[in-house]
């Protein structure tokens, strides 16, 4: 079994038993739930179970059925004098109060006299089993860091390792340096949820759901279905789109016909595609971009939009640069960089002796560079590698609109950039218990519109499914606010399949018939035992080939793309990201191979001067939280993944540096994206073991983000290229090269589809908040988190309030795409005659 998957529970009664009695109590727990361990302290006279957090309540009803039985057999005895296995407990038997125990040997040593404060931090010792130590909570690294930051000594007692002890010159010391302890308790207490289930039916009180083949509800919800290629390759994908064609279900809502007086099913919905203009991949808010270049080993200087760039990208139409007026006079729109070989340089600047020295010329530029295409981008590249590190742009007019506003009071940018931090580390005035606690959202410094809506939120009663939401949100993020490193909470838009459901509960009932559905809080509870696992359930992102289909839902043209207009969403900026798939595989000195888990590259190379990487763990994202939208042809996933960026750093930070340092992407339009990037493939030896890192797949994401009208959510759209890597071996051998990726080809006819959207929803309040963590002290709480649950429900609500609104509006997305698999026969029998008997109950 594996042990890392147990949970520890207690479990005792009102009797003393004899030792029939606890033979009795452990023959039925091992009968009935198999996989646990068992023991009996008789000292404290209760049982020590460890089993699966899934088999907790199982474990209790066994144990409360054994007492029946042996309770049951006293035969209506006041005492059981004559009971083989109760016997009734005098005063000497009853199990003593732990809390009271503790109280006898929680003091401090007498080293600690020296100190004019001290404490004993007993939450160890007074709330966890005997085989939790200290040490579980604090290592020597967490010591260290509170008593840095609170300037308490901190010790842990040597005896038993249960209890820490604190002492301080001041009573504010001992008392930080406890809340800090308290802190990383609760940090270690918490226990992630599991997946969970929630129905949106997008109205309130009691209502029946259908669980129906998705191909009986809407065909084209199967034909239209498309996979991420990365994820299932070759002949998983086929398995994969047989499996939902044959076994795919969803869930529907049964509605009342008032004709019928009766309640029908759902059979939809059936809509036409979204748009009607000619189909196409690209969107427009990347009609005119192009992927920024970058050489090997150098990311050029910040580029220096021209001017025509800058006003595209607020959709206005400027003159050309050399065109002439009409009196014959040259227009100049914004001078040369200060570095250019055509402009003055400084007459001299001094050294550190007050001494003129000439400047530095730069090479002439290759003439290669003077006719090529992008002579701009290309010169800016050259001129980084020649010239001193001053910065590009002081002599360009800043270009401002009613849109970079807007983009500043969404970031907190009112003008005053004297605001503190709101993480206090040093010795606070007055105990920690009584610090003022700091929201996250500064509404003096909101417009007032603004300032008034968030406030009016809190007067505004959430619908029953808001709050369930809000409260499985809150439990899955229980523990970030303690937790130092990246967090993000989005809700992804895509398509939830049921994929492993017994037919004995299916609906098969054909339209216009009396429907039988299951009260959706029976069937809520049924999934949230049964499909978690990621057999049973599949949800994918891809929701359209065209950019039209994105463009519809937000209500883009291609006169509004750019231009802030009084919309639902508004244009905010665009990113290009390259996302690099890797794993790290070791071999010990017995050839044993062991594989970590793939981690995520991402290069941000939206600008040549700013090409950054960030580093994730596939196995960062948390348990999810799927809503299934029983009205509408799409679902949508609650996803927080939380990412230890220093650890992360430390394995994976050499390897991520000379990917970027050998990436080279060339000025190419924003529908041929490529780039080359060198691969070492060579084992890495330490003291006991090898290892190896390789790139296993690639793909470019241009992102385009849009911020709501009140400012307070983000709106990602992301058009992903899956790439192919082609390598080729350097002199090396074939460990070492150079891999070359291009766009990967589609093969319509077996559902392979390469470029596709996704789109995801953010509150940006929670983005600009998570920040905090990013360098969050140990053992401190970040500001989001030490406030009301109201500050940090609004926060959720913002992400997926806006993202259901979308939902309601996607049924005619993706209706043109055909996927190629709807002619193979895979679809499940259409009736209820043609279904093999169950085995089994319902899932």
């Amino acid at each position: 079994m594996d042990t890392n998957n147990l949970v520890e529970i207690y479990l005792s009664s009102i009797w003393q038993y004899h030792a029939a009695g606890v033979e009795r109590v452990f023959e039925a727990l091992r009968k009935k739930n198999p996989g646990g361990q068992y023991t009996f302290d008789p000292d404290l006279s209760w049982f020590k179970v460890s089993c699966r957090a899934t088999d907790v309540r199982h474990v209790q009803a066994i144990f409360r059925e054994v007492h029946d039985e042996m309770e049951h057999s006293l035969g209506g005895q006041r005492v059981p004098t004559n009971n083989m296995w109760l016997k009734l407990p005098t005063p000497g038997d009853l199990p003593i109060d732990p809390v009271e125990k503790a109280v006898i040997d929680q003091l401090c040593p007498v080293t600690f006299d020296r100190f004019n404060f001290r404490k004993v931090w007993s939450r160890v010792k007074n709330e966890m089993p005997d085989s939790i130590s200290v040490h579980k909570v604090l290592d020597e690294e967490a010591r260290q860091s509170i008593m840095a930051l609170s300037g308490a000594h901190v010790a842990i007692d040597t005896t038993t390792a249960r209890l820490v002890y604190i002492g301080g010159a001041t009573r504010d010391e001992v008392a930080k340096a406890n809340k800090l302890l308290d802190n990383l308790f609760n940090k270690f207490i918490f226990i992630m949820p599991s997946p969970k289930h929630l129905l949106y039916a997008e109205s309130e009180g009691p209502y029946h759901v259908d669980a129906r083949f998705m191909a009986h509800v809407n065909d084209n919800m199967l034909t239209s279905t498309i996979f991420d290629p990365s994820q299932f390759p070759e002949a998983m994908l086929n398995r994969m789109f047989k499996t939902v064609f044959a076994k795919g279900v969803c869930l529907r809502i049964c509605t009342f016909d008032h004709v019928k007086r009766t309640e029908v099913s759902l059979f939809g919905p059936r809509s036409p595609q979204i748009f009607t203009d000619q189909a196409r991949k690209w969107p427009l808010w990347f009609k005119k971009a192009e992927y920024r270049p970058k050489i090997l080993g150098v990311t050029a200087p910040k580029k220096v939009p021209a001017p025509s760039e800058q006003f595209d990208l607020l959709g206005l139409d400027i003159p050309d640069p050399k065109a002439v007026s009409a009196s014959g006079t040259s227009h100049s729109l914004v001078s040369l960089p200060a570095s250019s070989p055509s402009s003055e340089p400084d007459s001299s600047c001094e050294n550190s002796n007050g001494k003129s020295v000439p400047p530095v010329q730069p090479p002439p530029m290759p003439s290669s560079f003077q006719s090529d295409k992008h002579t701009y981008q290309m010169k800016l590249l050259w001129d980084f590698m020649n010239s001193s590190k001053n910065g590009y742009g002081e002599s360009v007019p800043k270009i401002t609109s009613k849109f970079d506003e807007q983009a500043k009071i969404a970031n907190g940018d009112n003008g005053d950039h004297s605001v503190k931090s709101t993480v206090n580390l040093g010795p606070t005035d007055g105990p920690i218990e009584e610090e003022p606690l700091i929201d996250f959202v500064d509404k003096t410094k909101l417009p007032p519109s603004l300032a008034t809506s968030v406030l009016s939120k809190a007067l505004v009663r959430r619908t029953t499914f808001a709050t369930g939401l809000c409260t499985s949100i809150g439990r899955l993020m229980a523990d970030l606010p303690y937790a130092k490193g990246r967090i993000r909470l989005q809700v992804e838009l895509g398509r939830v399949y049921i994929m492993d459901a017994s037919p004995e509960g299916l609906a098969f009932n054909l339209p216009g018939e009396a429907a039988s559905g299951w009260p959706h809080t029976e069937i809520v509870t049924r999934l949230d035992t049964i499909c978690v696992s990621p057999e049973s359930i599949v949800f994918t992102k891809a929701l359209t080939l065209f950019g039209n289909d994105m463009e519809s839902i937000i209500g883009v043209n291609q006169n509004t793309v750019f231009a802030p207009m009084n919309l639902d969403w508004n244009f905010h900026e665009k990113r290009i990201v390259y996302e690099f798939k890797c794993q790290r595989v070791y071999m010990n000195s017995n050839n044993v191979i062991k594989a970590l888990s793939p981690f995520v590259i991402e290069i941000d190379g939206t600008e040549p001067g700013l090409f950054t990487y960030a580093i994730r763990s596939v196995e960062d994202t948390r348990p999810p939280i799927w809503i299934h939208c029983i009205r509408r042809h799409w679902d949508a996933r609650v996803s927080v993944s939380y990412s230890k960026i220093d650890k992360l750093e430390e394995e994976y930070g050499d390897f991520a540096r000379a990917l970027l340092h050998t990436l080279v992407v060339p000025p190419s339009p924003i529908t041929s994206p490529k780039f080359q990037f060198a691969y070492d493939l060579r084992e890495v030896k330490t003291d006991s073991q090898s290892y190896s890192t390789a790139v296993l797949s690639a793909r470019v994401r241009n992102v385009g983000r849009f911020q709501s009208a009140d400012l307070q959510t983000f709106l990602d759209i992301s058009w992903n290229w899956l790439m192919a890597l082609t390598k080729r071996p350097g002199n090396e051998g074939s460990s070492v090269g150079t891999a070359y990726a291009t766009p990967a080809v589609d093969d319509p006819q077996r559902g392979v589809f390469t470029t596709w959207y996704e789109a995801s929803v953010v509150s940006a309040a929670a983005e600009a908040a998570f920040q905090e963590n990013e360098t969050l002290p140990l053992g401190c709480v970040a500001a989001w988190g030490s406030g009301g649950s109201t500050a940090r429900e609004e926060m959720y609500e913002a992400a997926f309030g806006p993202a259901l609104k979308l939902v309601q509006k996607m049924d005619g997305v993706g209706v043109l795409i055909d996927n190629g698999q709807g002619d193979k026969q895979w679809a499940p029998p259409v009736k209820a005659s043609q279904v093999a008997l169950a085995v089994q109950k319902f899932w």
